[in-house]
């Protein structure tokens, strides 16, 4: 794919190439592209406190602080 994008990135400014990428990624995620081209193994579905989760869950650095 990056083959047939690649020349007409390439024509543009590097900040409007930029600006093209960045938005075609924030508008697949929203659109949910990224699960159906990956999709979610099973093998990392997690359940915690009764709940269900298709990906593991992490909790940040110092979240058990105070």
């Amino acid at each position: 794919m990056y083959r047939w994008l690649r020349p007409g990135l390439f024509a543009l400014s590097p900040e409007l190439a930029h600006e093209v990428a960045m938005n075609s990624l924030r508008l697949g995620g929203c659109l949910g592209l990224p699960r159906l081209v990956v999709g979610c193994p099973a093998q990392l579905q997690t359940e915690l406190f009764g709940l269900n989760f298709p990906n593991p869950v992490g909790v940040a650095a110092g979240l058990d602080k105070n």
